[in-house]
């Protein structure tokens, strides 16, 4: 008896070994396809090697002994880093056909019932959800001077509240988190409920000859569909989940970009004089700043540019999937291959930005600094079919609210106290940590 468990056991084992053997057998003849990388251990890969929060910076240290473009393994998934521009650029804009895939994740289907959105869709509904809400915006105005004015709304409230504090140490970031919209809800369930109730408003007041917002649009697209294969991207819940998607992405991005802002100043105070001197030139004191003084406000265009920059709060892109069997620089890369593009490193590349730790507006300017150059490698909002839809939004808050906030006050430290740390921490975005400071009132305003 002792004898025949033995040899069951020993066959177990002896089987075992055999399998692990065969499929490293197996992952060792796949990965030599794939661009170098580190050998991956058995079930877990390579997440040994980057299981840091700030994943980009385990990330940044392979790449210095395998190159810019490397593999990793994460669990069983093959994945490709990215760790510059031009491989970046080559991938998602050059071959952006094979590269512009979301890797299909059964817990994101369960979470979500399936539904892709903006952010992990992929392939023809994808494409269709993200056309037809980009010319819902073009139809809206968003981004153009026609939103400027709900915009000065939620900065004549910001203002009020600020003007408050006068003065007093405060955390600016609530602020500027109501008005960005972020406060709206404070979690994804209560997101949702809201769109769903939102939803069904719509469609009990619906009248294609009033055509609202984005949900009347995506009504009227619903209801005009007869092919059914172009009708599965307006589901219900893939309605739910675009506009869950771009809420979130475009008012957690917007108001934590605009902290780091207020921080920048504290440890900037010339660059903020420099950006005043300038509002003051262009717009004066009688009305808020408007998009149209844009154009001739390159020093602030700059500032505003190089501090998204060094901001950087999404560091790594979301992962991207390889859709079919392709060739990236001479290695065959299988479809379903996972592929990473470190931003950070891109935006603080020295050979790009020389010293590029520091703050410098000048970065673009031109040599006689009467002009704002726009640079290819500023990648901030991603690149390729998957760059940021809500970018001209983005661009419109970001330039309103900064400027109309230095035209009325001006922020310091709080007395006694050296300007708050630039270590940033993690959340959904990389966000900096929370700090005080003091707004003063400027002299025109009294």
């Amino acid at each position: 008896m002792e004898a025949g468990l033995l040899l069951i056991v020993q066959t177990i084992i002896v089987g075992l070994l055999a399998y692990v053997v065969i499929v490293l057998f197996l992952r060792h003849r796949e990965r030599s396809k794939l661009p170098p990388g580190p050998y991956p251990l058995p079930i877990i890969g390579n997440l040994h090697l980057v299981a840091d929060i700030a994943v980009h910076r385990p990330l940044q240290a392979l790449a210095r002994q395998y190159g810019n473009v490397y593999s990793l393994v994460m669990g069983c998934v093959p994945n490709i880093v990215l760790n510059d521009y031009a491989a970046i650029q080559e991938a998602f804009v050059g071959q952006a056909d094979c590269f512009t895939g979301r890797p299909h994740f059964a817990i994101h289907k369960e979470i979500s019932g399936g539904a892709g959105g903006f952010l992990n869709g992929d392939g023809s509904d994808w494409m269709e959800l993200r056309k037809f809400t980009l010319r819902c915006f073009r139809g809206f105005g968003v981004g153009r001077r026609s939103q400027e004015g709900r915009i000065h709304e939620e900065l004549r409230v910001v203002i009020e509240h600020v003007s408050r504090e006068q003065e007093r140490p405060f955390d600016i970031f609530n602020h500027l988190k109501s008005a960005t919209g972020t406060s709206l809800l404070s979690t994804f369930a209560e997101l949702d409920k809201f769109l769903e109730k939102r939803i069904s408003q719509h469609k009990e007041t619906f009248d294609p000859n009033n055509i609202r917002d984005i949900i009347d649009a995506f009504l009227v697209e619903r209801n005009s569909c007869t092919n059914r294969v172009r009708t599965a991207y307006l589901l219900y819940n893939e309605l739910v989940k675009g506009i869950h998607d771009l809420f979130l992405a475009g008012t957690e991005t917007t108001s934590n970009t605009l902290y780091w802002f207020m921080l920048f100043m504290l440890h900037h105070p010339h660059v903020q004089a420099k950006v005043q001197e300038e509002i003051d030139s262009i717009v004066g004191h009688g009305r808020l700043p408007s998009m149209s003084d844009r154009a001739n406000m390159p020093y602030t265009e700059a500032a505003i540019t190089e501090m998204q920059r060094l901001a950087n709060i999404v560091p790594i892109v979301p992962p991207h999937r390889v859709t079919r069997d392709t060739v990236f620089r001479g290695w065959h890369v299988p479809a379903d291959t996972c592929v990473m593009a470190n931003l950070r490193t891109v935006l603080g590349d020295g050979q790009l930005w020389p010293q590029p730790e520091q703050l410098r507006p000048e970065r673009f300017l031109s040599s006689d600094r009467r002009s704002f150059i726009k640079r290819e490698e500023m990648i901030a909002f991603g690149t390729g079919p998957r760059v940021c839809a809500g970018e001209a939004l983005a661009k419109m808050q970001l330039f309103l609210f900064f400027t109309t906030l230095l035209q009325r006050f001006t922020f310091t430290s709080p007395p006694g106290l050296e300007a708050p740390s630039l270590e940033p921490q993690w959340g959904i975005v990389y966000s900096a940590k929370p700090f005080k400071l003091c707004a003063t009132e400027r002299d025109w305003c009294h």
